[in-house]
């Protein structure tokens, strides 16, 4: 054998060595981590407040400022009056509106009254006409015509003094006296409940516990600031927890089912993380059209981290919880042990073909969760 076929021999001997070495180090299932959650996407997000809320004017308006930059609030603390002076005229205005209303109560009472009085009169009246026709037939020796006379002249009046005290009658004159005094009411009620809502559109009130940001910051309180219309000018912030945000369209994220779902994002360059879990899926309206949004609560562990970075957006790992421990193999790794089975038979036979005992439990974009065959 000349000495190029033993170069050719020594070459080709050593890469059987590397080739053999190779495939029983990827096989070696003791090299490989093991781990009881799995990468299965990588998206964007935005660290988020839980609780955030933006205050912007919607018209030009003027604000009353009642509490100072940074304050911390309690839900349904009033924090700031739009358009104070309108109210304030608008409470003046319905003062007079009331004294007004008390005014044609009494009014309408009186009135009630005044007719019941009048038809007493006329029916006493009328009584005393009667009294007067029978003492004149018993003082006066008059015939029976007259005597008839007599007698139909007291049946008309009786009739009168009927329909009198009819027209009085106790339960319909309550009815019609409670019929004009609900109409008066109602035009007092509707005036109560227009300031009522003015006052509750006008009352800024902070939905939730949290520090209130002024943009810009008063030197003193109360103050009145011009706001024009749409202008950011009060953020109210609860930083007892945090959000990370993920707006896409990721089939991960769409599954019926994200409760198995963590989430980690490095944050600078010191190797500072944000952790968290799966909260829940939102619908937010916005530029005329619905996005659906997935939402992770940050870990207590990672708040401090969060509250640093509130609004800045980051590439998210997302893992799967496996629900029990498994081997996490490369794919990059095993890929050319068996090129053909893998490009028939895909990762799961691929596995099946290299350790048997085991099988594919979950697939991720990068490796393999392996779990022994029951």
């Amino acid at each position: 054998m000349n000495s190029i076929g033993l170069r050719i021999s020594f070459v080709s001997l050593i890469v059987g060595w590397v080739s053999l070495y190779y495939a029983e180090e990827v096989t070696d299932l003791d090299s490989y981590p093991k781990s009881d959650v799995l990468l299965v996407t990588v998206d964007e997000c935005t660290v988020k407040a839980a609780n955030h809320k933006d205050f912007r004017s919607k018209g030009d308006a003027q604000y009353t400022i009642l509490k100072p930059h940074l304050s911390s609030l309690k839900q349904g603390d009033l924090w700031a009056v739009q358009d104070k002076e309108k109210v304030e005229f608008e409470k003046r205005v319905l003062a007079l509106e009331k004294r007004i209303y008390d005014q044609e109560i009494l009014k309408l009472k009186k009135g009630f009254d005044d007719k019941a009085s009048t038809i007493e009169k006329e029916v006493s009246l009328k009584e005393e006409e009667i009294h007067k026709i029978d003492e004149m037939i018993s003082l006066f020796d008059v015939g029976e015509n007259l005597k008839k006379q007599a007698e139909e002249r007291k049946e008309v009046i009786r009739d009168e003094i009927k329909k009198l005290q009819e027209s009085v009658n106790e339960d319909d004159v309550e009815f019609l006296y409670d019929l004009e005094k609900a109409k008066l009411d109602l035009e007092m009620d509707k005036k109560i409940a227009a300031l009522d809502k003015l006052k509750s559109q006008s009352e800024l009130r902070a939905p939730f516990d949290g520090i209130l940001e002024l943009n810009p910051s008063p030197k003193s309180i109360p103050v009145k600031v011009d706001v024009e219309s749409n202008n950011l000018f009060a953020t109210i912030t609860d930083d007892s927890s945090y959000e990370l945000v993920f707006v896409t369209s990721n089939p991960i994220l769409r599954r019926s089912d994200n409760s198995d779902l963590t989430v980690r994002v490095v944050v600078g360059q010191n190797g500072d993380s944000i952790t968290g879990s799966f909260l829940e899926s939102r619908l937010k309206e916005g530029s005329g059209r619905t996005q659906k949004q997935s939402i992770f609560i940050v870990d207590d562990a990672s708040s401090e981290v969060a509250k640093n970075v509130i609004g800045e957006r980051y590439t998210a790992n997302i893992f799967i919880d496996l629900g029990e421990e498994c081997i996490l193999v490369k794919k990059s790794k095993i890929a050319f042990l068996n090129t053909d089975i893998l490009e028939k038979r895909g990762w799961a036979g691929l596995v099946s073909e290299t350790w048997p005992e085991y099988q594919v439990l979950r697939e991720g974009p990068y490796e393999l969760a392996l779990k022994k065959r029951n």
